[in-house]
């Protein structure tokens, strides 16, 4: 299902499950060459036999100057008809896009339309303008996940941030623990750290991390317990990086599927 393009290389792709027994397809691309970025949307019927069904509607085109689709990523809403908006990472907001389906609101037809914004009071602070630092949000917009980042570390912290705020579009949060997970490695490597993945399950209630060495762990949000830890054996093999495309399932609570790939040899 997901497109393959010559000229593309796909960076992070995900399976949603929206309003009306429908799933949407989401995709991020980079080309190769010159650098540019592309974005492919689909929606998709769910049948009786829980199988994705015809391409209802779709979007395949590069988004260079709408927005920065390194941080552009799916949030919940219950504002839309289809139960999921977008939002752009920015210093110390969010700013939310809609999916316009019928190409009467959107201009040049282009289907993504600023639809607000989440404001929150936390300010992270970044080392410079280009940091890459993994945040994300859970679901129902109420905690939000900080990796921290730092060169030559032997743990990979999370800072965990809950809402003081019932609006759901003008957030702040305080942080209410902090988790250090040790990072598997041969202790004479030098590795080049990259920064973590991070995903929460669609209730909300746990959330995966992607570190270097392909460890793979599942926690509990309310306990702040491992639920699994996959992990291969550390070894001088220079295959540090992260595993990818690390995503839950988006069907039947309490009943999640894991994916991502591993890049261990």
């Amino acid at each position: 299902m997901v497109p393959e393009h010559p000229s593309r290389q796909l960076g992070k792709f995900s399976f949603i499950r929206i309003k009306g027994n429908r799933i949407l397809l989401f995709a991020k691309y980079s080309k190769y060459g010159p650098y540019d970025t592309y974005l492919h949307l689909s929606i998709h019927e769910i049948r009786s036999d829980d199988r994705v069904g015809p391409t209802l509607w779709s979007f395949d085109s590069g988004v260079y100057g709408h927005f920065d689709i390194d941080n552009f990523v799916p949030i919940k809403s219950s504002e839309n008809a289809l139960g999921i908006t977008f939002g752009e990472r920015f210093y110390n907001h969010w700013q939310l896009f809609d999916i316009c389906t019928t190409g009467t609101d959107a201009s040049d037809k282009f289907p993504l339309i600023e639809s607000g914004r989440i404001d929150f009071g936390l300010k992270f602070k970044s080392k410079s303008l280009g940091d890459k630092s993994s945040v994300i949000l859970s679901p129902d917009r109420r905690i939000l996940l900080k990796a921290h980042s730092s060169e030559q570390r032997d743990y990979e912290t999370i800072d965990i941030y809950y809402s003081d705020s019932g609006d759901t579009n003008d957030i702040n949060f305080s942080s209410i623990t902090r988790l250090s997970i040790p990072i598997p490695r041969v202790p004479e490597d030098i590795i080049d750290f990259e920064e973590p993945e991070l995903a929460f399950s669609a209730d909300g209630s746990k959330f995966a991390i992607a570190m270097n060495n392909d460890r793979v762990s599942v926690w509990d949000m309310r306990s702040k317990v491992p639920f699994k830890t996959f992990m291969k054996v550390a070894k001088s093999d220079y295959n540090d990086q992260p595993a990818q495309y690390l995503q839950f399932s988006s069907g039947k609570l309490g009943k999640e599927v894991l994916v991502f790939e591993s890049l261990a040899r």
